[in-house]
Order: C-alpha cells, then structure tokens, then sequence
C-alpha cells in the first residue's frame, strides 16, 4: 500500500473510532495503523534535526487554548504553542520553575456537533526559557486519566491528519 493510499485508510478508520462506530474487526488494523503513522512523523521530525534523538513522542506545532493554574486569582488564559501525548509548550508572561506541578485545562475540538472537549489535569514544567518579553514554558503532563489521554492522542492525529492533502 503506498503512502497516499494508507493515510487514506487510516482517515476513514479514525472518523470511525471518533464517531463510535469502528467495527470490532477493523480495531486491530486501526491500533496497527495509528502506531505506525506515529513512528513515521516521529522519525520525519527527528530526520529534520540531523538524527538527533530529540524526543519519545510526536509533537505538532498547534494552537489550543489553555489555562494554567499558576497561583493566581484566575487560571492564565493562554494558548499552547506545540503538543504532544507526553505534554505541551505555552508562552507566558513569567518564567515558571522547572519541576512545579500545575493545573491545567485544554481545550481541543470536539469528536462530534462542534465545540470543544476539556481535558483537565496536572503538568509539571519541564523548561523554561525567555523569549523576548515572554517566555516559553513546557509542560510534561504528571498524570491524565486514560480517557483523557486517549481524548488528547485522537485530538493529535486530527491534527495531524489535517495537514494531508488527499487525491478526490
């Protein structure tokens, strides 16, 4: 099967698996196929940085909106720069420390009838570093509940199935 033809395949078993109604024969080929559409962006990305092993797990460049739970009177409203299964990167007004563990909600489109979907937990802070008068944070997320983690990794192959452009 080439490349075209399995990105097809595997974007009709993810509407599937989305919509609740993947057939329980086709659930092993779509595990099968969403692993191994992982390994492949992941090794595309690493390819990009001369081979350097970089990280354990995909991440995509994308805007979601998030607040943080950093002390405050109200969680900072922000929006994440990148993300990934194992966390995510947000620019902030103020340096954070490494290893504080925050709250956290995400806001990712909804499987069905439009909207949002929250996906609420804690995140410690892996880095830090200035960028200007900002400064991006990253955040490993400390624990997600497996709904929520199953929710966050759909979310991440929609997007990344949105930036394949298929044949009619």
């Amino acid at each position: 099967m080439n490349t075209l033809a399995f990105i097809a395949r595997f974007r009709e078993l993810h509407e599937r698996a989305k919509a609740g109604s993947l057939p329980a024969q086709d659930r092993g080929e779509y595990q099968q196929s969403r692993r191994e559409l992982g390994r492949l962006l992941l090794v595309a990305q690493q390819m990009s940085h001369n081979g350097k092993t970089l990280r354990a797990a995909l991440r995509i460049a994308q805007l979601i909106k998030a607040e943080l739970e950093l002390g405050g009177p109200v969680p900072e409203r922000t929006s994440t720069m990148d993300l990934a299964s194992g966390g995510f990167a947000a620019l902030l007004p103020a340096s954070q420390p490494v290893g504080r563990v925050v709250g956290f909600t995400l806001h990712v489109p909804a499987f069905s009838g439009g909207g949002t979907q929250s996906i609420s937990g804690k995140a410690k802070v892996a880095s830090t570093r200035s960028q200007g008068s900002l400064h991006r944070v990253s955040f490993s997320f400390d624990s997600l509940t497996p709904d929520n983690q199953e929710l966050l990794d759909m979310a991440i192959i929609d997007y990344v199935l949105r930036r394949f452009t298929l044949p009619a």
